[in-house]
């Protein structure tokens, strides 16, 4: 089981001036170079929206009282931000810190020493007893580390509208294996109006994303790190694609043009569908959407993903070319601090990434429990498959998803991506054990 810690808050840990009380094993202690507190910070930033915006500024928010100093931001697709990254320091700009999740890109990065190695930074907070070890080696390179997690989001959540599956006379969420899903699906299109389920790929890497939980769900977690380390078979991708096949049959017909982030999620929650999936993050999108009011929930994805959880991190980068280490170094040990760990998982509705933070239970969502919750009886922590992809095969593999969206063509699908495999040894550089 992954180590977690959930109890409820009691007491304030906060000083007079009501900011946060550093803990001894995390006071900063500042190297040669810029003070904290001079000059501003240039911050590199994807998550721009909804809560990663609220998330950022919570972070900001204390370290600029903590340190005072100013903050110059940049924000950007999160899934360019590492190619921004290596043609500015191509270019020989400086680059302060970068805030992405973790990728083989960011690892690449990190080889090439544009990232600043921050081991003992990890050492001294005693960040690898209490961060997820399944997470650590997205961190890592030739085993040093490089960047910081800040909360991790469960992605693998299956969205369900209630009154759409009483209708169809269907037991509700979880479901043990993906043939009682099937089998649910099969009543709500016998009984109801409603689509099955309602998935959208339009995105350019909505395909990978998606198709990582179908990975887990169908193959677990170890086949999951084979496909991930470049070690699939063709019968491990025709799993998977067998089952994304059957999926689809009870899927809406515009899947290939319709968003992942918003219109799976609003056709669910009014009642035009009986489930779609995603993250916590879409469930203001719920609410926003929900014209008979809260008829909605969620679950995890069937399968032997029950008992993973897939997820996307939220991430600190220093650059190596910094012209303001210690002002980064600030903001990303702010990330880390306990309180603020806190305080970010109630925004995002997410897990802190800190394993031995106390979310006060009275003040948590249901999102942000479920995440809690879900981390606590997790037996692997799986990064997104959009984060494995080995950096310059994302486009080629996802053109291959893409195209068996629409000819559901399983053993050539499957043939083309194990020789796309075959012909990129050198790109799967990580042996990943999950």
């Amino acid at each position: 089981m992954v180590s977690a810690l959930f109890v409820v808050s009691s007491g304030s840990s906060h000083g007079d001036d009501g900011m946060p009380t550093i803990p001894e094993s995390m006071q900063p202690k500042p190297e040669a170079g810029s003070a904290v507190g001079e000059d501003t910070l240039d911050l590199l930033t994807g998550w721009v929206a909804g809560t990663g915006k609220k998330t950022r500024k919570q972070i900001l928010d204390t370290a600029r009282k903590l340190w005072d100093f100013e903050v110059s931001i940049e924000e950007g697709t999160s899934g360019r931000l590492p190619q921004v990254v290596a043609s500015r320091v191509a270019g020989g700009k400086s680059v302060d810190l970068v805030r992405i999740p973790p990728t083989s890109e960011t690892q690449g990065l990190a080889s090439q020493g544009v990232f600043m190695e921050v081991t003992d930074l990890w050492n001294q907070y005693g960040l690898t007893e209490v961060i997820p070890e399944t997470l650590q080696g997205l961190y890592m390179s030739d085993g040093k580390y490089y960047g910081f997690p800040t909360v991790i989001e469960d992605h693998s959540m299956l969205f369900y509208n209630i009154e759409v599956l009483e209708e169809a006379g269907a037991e509700l969420p979880p479901y043990e294996s993906y043939d009682e899903f099937f089998s649910v699906l099969e009543k709500v299109r016998e009984n109801t109006d409603a689509t099955p389920i309602t998935l959208g790929f339009k995105e350019p890497n909505a395909a990978r994303w998606m198709f990582g939980k179908f990975i887990v769900g169908a193959l677990g977690p170890e086949g999951y790190a084979r496909i991930a380390s470049g070690n699939a078979s063709q019968e491990d991708w025709e799993e998977v694609l067998s089952t994304v096949k059957e999926l689809l049959s009870y899927a809406n017909k515009d899947v290939s043009t319709l968003k992942s982030g918003f219109g799976p999620q609003q056709r669910t929650a009014t009642g035009d569908s009986a489930f779609a999936n995603g993250g916590t993050w879409f469930v203001p999108i719920f609410n926003e959407a929900g014209e008979r009011g809260e008829v909605w929930n969620y679950a995890p994805m069937p399968g032997p993903s029950r008992n993973t959880l897939y997820a996307m991190v939220s991430s600190y980068w220093i650059g190596a070319s910094s012209a303001h280490p210690n002002n980064s170094k600030a903001v990303a040990y702010t990330s880390l601090l306990p309180e603020v760990q806190e305080r970010v998982a109630l925004v995002k509705q997410a897990a802190p990434a800190r394993t031995d933070v106390m979310v006060p239970e009275d003040e948590a969502t249901a999102g942000t429990l479920y995440q809690v919750r879900q981390l606590e009886e997790a037996e692997a922590v799986v990064p997104t498959y959009d984060l494995l992809t080995p950096s310059g095969l994302g486009t080629e593999i996802e053109d291959i998803l893409m195209r068996f969206i629409s000819n559901r063509n399983v053993e050539k699908t499957a043939e083309e991506l194990i020789r796309l495999q075959n012909n990129n040894p050198d790109k799967f550089e990580s042996d990943y054990s999950f």
